[in-house]
């Protein structure tokens, strides 16, 4: 029972059935990415083309993905937030996949997401700050990060 209960478990969160290799870890770990930018963009219940081609660019620049690959994983992310319950699964992926700098460059790219529309609403900043706490970012390299995408908001 234990071995069947394991085995939909693992197909579930496969990107395709498929799970165990290093290139479907990277990949998971660029679903749980693109899951956690499509929370921030739909925290302030308005999210759009803007901020899915935004995510879309950021998760295939951070995972070195083609295109077509981005779309399929961004497509994939979107279905699992949708199934998820908590932002838990997609921290723990992160945690156990990343090293701390890389981490923090996550929590960066959370914060291009939410300034991309040119305003943060309280819903983004409070869940852009839940997840750097469940992925044990310090609080000044949160504020670090949070200047740092404004700035780069405002050069453009």
């Amino acid at each position: 029972m234990l071995a069947s209960l394991k085995k939909f478990i693992d197909e579930q969160f496969a990107v395709d059935g498929s799970a165990g290799n290093n290139g479907d870890s990277q990949h998971e770990l660029g679903i749980a990415t693109a899951a956690l930018a499509i929370e921030i963009a739909r925290a302030d219940a308005d999210f759009d083309d803007a901020e899915r081609r935004h995510i879309v660019d950021a998760v295939a620049q951070r995972y070195a993905l083609s295109d077509q690959e981005t779309e399929r994983l961004v497509r994939l992310a979107d279905d699992r937030v949708e199934q998820s319950v908590s932002l838990y699964e997609f921290t723990r992926q992160l945690n156990d996949g990343l090293e701390y700098e890389e981490k923090i460059e996550i929590v960066r790219l959370l914060w291009s997401v939410a300034f991309t529309d040119n305003e943060i609403n309280k819903y983004e900043e409070h869940f852009i700050r839940k997840i750097a706490d469940l992925l044990y970012v310090a609080h000044s390299d949160y504020i670090r990060v949070k200047l740092a995408a404004e700035e780069d908001r405002q050069a453009r």
